[in-house]
């Protein structure tokens, strides 16, 4: 570790919700003892150095006695907010050799310093923590007391950090936070309530078609005529989030282009699913799949299941497929999994006993389970996505020994006088 390294961490910067990459650069030279901050920083910005050499101070670390010179790169971008105090700590401190440079070149973090230390949380920080794994990052440093709403992110590590002096821990390597539990979901049923609104029948029916559709909505009107009342009660006419799909830059414009042609090749397209789980990408398995997602509406419809509804086009016709990938963030952690796949299963298995299927046999559901697994892990090659694959195989193998012991118990109790 030299006096004179270049220290380089990572940051988010969003332009509306678009992430972009920020290099925290750091230089240490000789000369009198001053702080440069370069690259269009804003006023919070700029007030981190003073936040960040005293917060180094008082967690008995050694602020440089040199000129110290931080470039925020892209320099044509303006930076905002107060989530570049950690990083900006952290470059000074590796230029100044009391971290590894090596490190610090992999570190994405994201945080406000305290005075004392202390690593508090930013305004945006979840868009912030989607932005890094949008842009690569697999770990993340993010301040312990947001760390669980970090967690809610699929795809990255939340690396929990209390002050500075934990940083330090971390990249030295002498720390291992343990992974944060994901926030628990909040209470429903506190959301204000569509039938409080009076008359407006054309807004409701605006607001309820918005809702089912997933459809832009603009209201205009006078003061007072109940826009906001109508807005508040929006969301509560939507369901929970869940696993969420990203559209990336490439597939982004190859839609556009589909979008652009007043009568595009085919009535439907393919997209390729880029399943992420538990910190990993599968590519291979029964959950590798090119399932249509854009198609006109004036020929297409739903299949009437409960799990998994396909998209059908009437009359059949030969679809297209896109080449860009569309990511997949399926499970938040291994107990969301786990959840979300039992609810699954008992779905499933009522709506197959009530269209007529029966299971008599105990040893039916292992079967099934068994075959399950080797199909996923030899005939889709589910094996060679590693430890992510067997995880997935295991998971898929449970869900399908459930649903069918939920049929088989259902087959048992209507055959029962």
């Amino acid at each position: 570790m030299g006096r004179r390294a270049l220290a380089i961490v990572r940051g988010v910067a969003l332009v509306g919700l678009r992430p972009l990459e920020v290099r925290v650069e750091a230089s240490c030279s000789p000369g009198l003892p001053a702080l440069r901050l370069v690259g269009l920083p804003d006023a919070a910005v700029r007030e981190a150095g003073e936040r960040v050499r005293t917060a180094i101070q008082r967690q008995g670390l050694r602020w440089p006695a040199e000129r110290v010179v931080v470039n925020l790169a892209p320099a044509d971008l303006p930076k905002v907010g107060s989530s570049f105090d950690l990083p900006l700590a952290i470059a000074v401190l590796a230029a100044s050799g009391q971290l590894p440079v090596a490190a610090a070149a992999r570190t994405w973090a994201c945080g406000e310093l305290g005075l004392d230390g202390t690593v508090r949380t930013v305004t945006g920080q979840l868009p912030l923590v989607a932005g890094a794994r949008e842009l690569g990052a697999t770990e993340l440093l993010v301040p312990a007391g947001g760390a669980a709403e970090a967690a809610l992110v699929s795809g990255l590590r939340p690396v929990p950090v209390a002050d500075l002096t934990e940083v330090v821990g971390v990249l030295a390597g002498r720390h291992r936070p343990a992974l944060p539990a994901p926030l628990p979901p909040g209470p429903r049923g506190s959301s204000p309530d569509l039938a409080d609104v009076r008359g407006q029948h054309l807004a409701r029916r605006a607001v309820e078609l918005a809702a089912a559709g997933g459809h832009h909505l603009l209201l205009t009107g006078p003061p007072g005529c109940g826009k906001t009342m109508l807005a508040e009660r929006l969301h509560g006419l939507l369901p929970d989030l869940d696993a969420d799909e990203a559209v990336s830059v490439e597939l982004k414009r190859e839609i556009d282009i589909v979008l652009s042609d007043p009568e595009p090749d085919h009535p439907g397209y393919h997209l390729s699913w880029v399943t992420h789980a538990f910190g990993t990408s599968l590519s291979f398995g029964h959950w590798a799949r090119s399932p249509l997602r854009l198609f006109r509406r004036d020929r297409a419809r739903f299949t009437p299941v409960a799990v998994h509804e396909k998209v059908l086009i009437e009359p059949p016709e030969r679809t297209g497929f896109l080449e860009a990938a569309l990511d997949h963030y399926v499970y938040r952690d291994l107990d969301h999994a786990r959840a979300k796949l039992s609810r699954y299963a008992t779905l499933q298995a009522r709506e197959r006993f009530d269209k007529g299927k029966r299971i008599h046999s105990a040893a039916s559901p292992w079967l099934r389970a068994l075959f399950n697994a080797l199909d996923n892990l030899i005939l889709r090659t589910a094996f060679l996505d590693g430890r992510g694959g067997w995880l997935m195989t295991r998971l898929h193998a449970s869900y399908t020994l459930d649903k069918y012991r939920q049929l088989h118990q259902l087959t048992k109790s209507a055959s029962k006088p």
